[in-house]
C-alpha cells in the first residue's frame, strides 16, 4: 500500500456500521499500529464484522432463545401468549 493510498483511506469517516466503514477502521488501525494488512484481508474482515453486527442487532425473541437452549419444547408458546394478549 502506498503512502497516498494510506492517506486517502485514513480520511474516510469511521461512523458507519457498513462493511466499507469497518474496512476503513481496520486499515486505519493497522496503519496506526504498524501492522501490515492487504486490502482483500481487510475487506474480508470488514464483511464478517458487518454480518456479525447485523446478526446482533436483530430483534430478540424470548421463546426462540428458550427453544435454542432446550429449556422448552413447546412450539406453541408464542401462539399461547398472543392468544392471552388478544383476550385481555
Amino acid at each position: 500500500m502506498t503512502t497516498t493510498t494510506a492517506t486517502n483511506l485514513s480520511r474516510v469517516s469511521h461512523t458507519g456500521g457498513t462493511a466499507s466503514g469497518f474496512q476503513a477502521r481496520i486499515i486505519d488501525h493497522c496503519l496506526t499500529h504498524g501492522i501490515e494488512i492487504s486490502n482483500s484481508k481487510a475487506r474480508k474482515l470488514s464483511i464478517r464484522l458487518a454480518r456479525r453486527m447485523d446478526a446482533m442487532s436483530t430483534e430478540f425473541d424470548f421463546f426462540e432463545s428458550l427453544r435454542i437452549l432446550g429449556m422448552t419444547t413447546d412450539s406453541t408458546a408464542r401462539d399461547a401468549v398472543r392468544n392471552l394478549e388478544r383476550a385481555s
